[in-house]
């Protein structure tokens, strides 16, 4: 009789697995796409399923697995595998397969794996939707890490969603201590794309070494939305057409700027020649200079330098030449001095600026 049951209980076993594997993807309403994403589109709440939500507090599962291993094939491919300590079968609406303490692969149509751990899985096997709650971390194959405490899987289209109540945190290491790091409320990515569209309230930072002290310099960028591509190694920032302050913010030791959009070009180090921060119309600059030293102080025929400001339809960022490159009517104001030209450049280590056909003058006081 034992024998009979065991049997019997390992017949279901196998049974409830071949059935989840069976289901056909269904085809979602938003079809993706490697080109950019306007941000209109980007502006829209992604809904949360919360499949969680969907099992009663009461609910009795229908099976439960300890040591609970499970992988979603389609053509022939792998689509993502789940390792679990325990995991729970449960009838409601629809099937729903609840793993704890788990960890899983994802695997793009390039078979490229990305790893994934959460404290809970949800899966809705008609569905073929992954919800990860709890301690989020997904690791890519770039080496970017994510974090948050919930994320969406949607085998269809391979595509990760966060909703924009959610927080998520990225880190992509690069060389030595140099890395990028991102946090936004809701994020998009589908996995061969090497697109992640950050759908708000967005913050970028970029560590590097400086390329004369070696000393860690941080950049941070404030935006409203911000597309990263991680094939390409470039980011771009915007902000809401209808907010009434719509200016991206970027900040660096003794150095302020704001701008409509801004362009990061050579996120990783391999692109350091062109590593660079396009900014784009009404830029506006603030550059704090060095303080004196205490011996500087002490010379009267050295003054100290004043905060230098400028304006300009364009400004190139070089972060690596440590250069400002403003051009589209670019202008320089330092104390009473004013630099006009066809092409400014700044040199951020010194008070040196370098004008292409320039015009120049000085405002002095009726004392002066």
């Amino acid at each position: 009789m034992t024998r009979l049951r065991l049997l019997f209980l390992v017949s279901l076993a196998v049974l409830i697995v071949i059935q989840v594997i069976a289901f056909r993807p269904q085809k979602i309403e938003q079809e993706q796409s490697t080109s950019p994403v306007p941000p209109n589109e980007l502006v829209q709440e992604i809904p949360a399923l919360r499949l969680k939500e969907l099992i009663p507090k009461d609910a009795i599962p229908k099976y439960q697995f300890d040591g609970f291993r499970f992988t979603s094939m389609k053509n022939k491919k792998k689509q993502w595998k789940m390792n679990a300590v325990t995991a729970w079968v449960y009838e409601v609406q629809f099937q729903i397969v609840r793993a704890q303490t788990a960890e899983a692969l994802l695997f793009s149509k390039e078979q490229k794996e990305i790893k994934v751990w959460a404290d809970e899985m949800y899966y809705r096997a008609d569905g073929k939707e992954l919800e990860l709650y709890g301690n989020v971390k997904a690791l890519m194959p770039d080496g970017l890490v994510i974090r948050g405490d919930y994320v969406l899987y949607k085998e269809d289209t391979q595509e990760v969603r966060v909703p924009m109540n959610e927080k998520v945190i990225g880190l992509r290491p690069l060389k030595g201590q140099e890395r990028i790091e991102f946090e936004s409320y809701g994020a998009t990515s589908a996995l061969d794309s090497g697109i992640i569209n950050l759908l708000s309230r967005v913050l970028v930072k970029s560590f590097r070494a400086d390329a004369k002290t070696r000393e860690m310099v941080d950049t941070k960028l404030w935006s409203d939305q911000a597309k990263l591509n991680t094939k390409t190694q470039e980011a771009e920032f915007w902000m809401h057409s209808e907010r009434p302050q719509r200016f991206v913010r970027i900040e660096e030791p003794r150095f302020k700027a704001v701008a409509r959009t801004v362009d990061y070009f050579g996120l990783s180090p391999l692109n350091k020649d062109t590593r660079r921060i396009v900014a784009k119309k009404d830029v506006k600059i603030e550059e704090t200079p060095v303080p004196l030293t205490a011996a500087e102080q002490l010379n009267p025929k050295i003054k100290p330098p004043e905060t230098r400001f400028s304006t300009s339809g364009r400004a190139e960022l070089y972060l690596d030449r440590n250069t400002v490159e403003l051009s589209d009517y670019p202008q320089v104001y330092q104390g009473p001095d004013t630099i006009t030209g066809e092409k400014i450049i700044l040199y951020r280590d010194s008070d040196r600026v370098r004008v292409l056909e320039s015009n120049a003058y000085t405002e002095k006081s009726q004392g002066g």
